[in-house]
């Protein structure tokens, strides 16, 4: 309540067990204040696969991220931006590839 109280908003907590994401918003929410609460790791899922999607989950949110420091560079340019076509209707497809070895997990068989 005092990082609320001094104008904090974005909230970031490095664990791997993010067990502050959810006290943190209830207590923002009962201080009347809009905040960003994220967690950076997961059980099982580290890495900058999981650092790049609480990034965008911060982005999403409308948190300003400096891309050029957070990406990887090879040269002058980020190693993952993916050449698109300027022209819509050329009829190719530009698949990014999935990670391999993904589970999905909470899918209940009706």
């Amino acid at each position: 309540e005092g990082l609320l109280g001094e104008g904090f908003g974005v909230f970031v907590e490095p664990s791997a067990h993010p067990v502050l994401v959810v006290p943190v918003g209830e207590s923002a929410e009962v201080c009347g204040v809009d905040v960003v609460v994220v967690g950076s790791l997961r059980r099982g899922e580290g890495g900058l696969g999981r650092l790049y999607a609480s990034l965008g989950q911060v982005w999403s949110r409308g948190v300003e991220v400096d891309w050029s420091k957070a990406l990887p560079r090879s040269g002058g340019e980020p190693e993952v931006l993916v050449d698109l076509p300027t022209y819509a209707f050329q009829r190719q497809r530009y698949w990014l590839e999935a990670p391999s070895g993904g589970r999905l997990s909470g899918v209940v068989d009706p």
